[in-house]
């Protein structure tokens, strides 16, 4: 509420601070939109009963009704007429989780290496590859950082470890084939 643009202690307060405004609009030749302005009530646990004769208060700006909401996306955060924080601490903790998932699916959805253990490992255009990963670990002061955090976060090896990995499990798979075939 420390950002809110009006805040008045009672209906007709506000209605004075709305007059104010369609006046300062005929004058500058300004126009107000309704459609983006919202209301809430706020009252005090003590007083919840007149919470719904505030609720059916009636506030204009340029003739146009401006909608009440008993909850408000402001500046990021969900404020509640009830002032109730549990929506907003919600909304944060779903939006970590979805942070947290983006980070742990970040290399399967950046390098896609499906059949990689098909390839020979002394194909140059590996070097090129890893290259470019070693870029962009190091390459940017912002994800300097990369390396030291990412991989254990993600629980994943750098793209020639992962590479050689997968090689190493095709060739067993091999010569585990190979010995049953014997």
């Amino acid at each position: 509420m420390a950002y809110a643009d009006d805040i008045a202690p009672t209906p007709s307060a506000m209605r004075q601070l709305l007059m104010i405004c369609d006046i300062c609009a005929a004058e500058y030749d300004i126009t107000f939109n309704a459609n983006k302005s919202k209301f809430m009530a706020f009252v005090a646990n003590s007083r919840r009963s007149t919470h719904h004769a505030l609720k059916d208060c009636i506030f204009e700006i340029g003739g146009n009704r401006i909608v009440n909401v008993e909850s408000f996306l402001y500046l990021g955060h969900i404020i509640t007429s009830k002032l109730d924080d549990s929506e907003d601490i919600l909304q944060k903790l779903n939006r970590f989780i979805g942070q947290v998932n983006n980070v742990l699916c970040f290399k399967s959805y950046c390098s896609s290496i499906f059949g990689s253990e098909l390839w020979f490992l002394d194909v140059s255009k590996i070097g090129v590859l890893c290259c470019v990963e070693e870029r962009f670990e190091t390459g940017y002061e912002s994800a300097s950082c990369y390396s030291l955090l990412f991989i254990p976060l993600s629980c994943t090896l750098p793209i020639y470890e992962e590479i050689c990995k997968r090689s190493f499990y095709r060739m067993e798979c091999l010569y585990s084939d190979l010995r049953l075939m014997i």
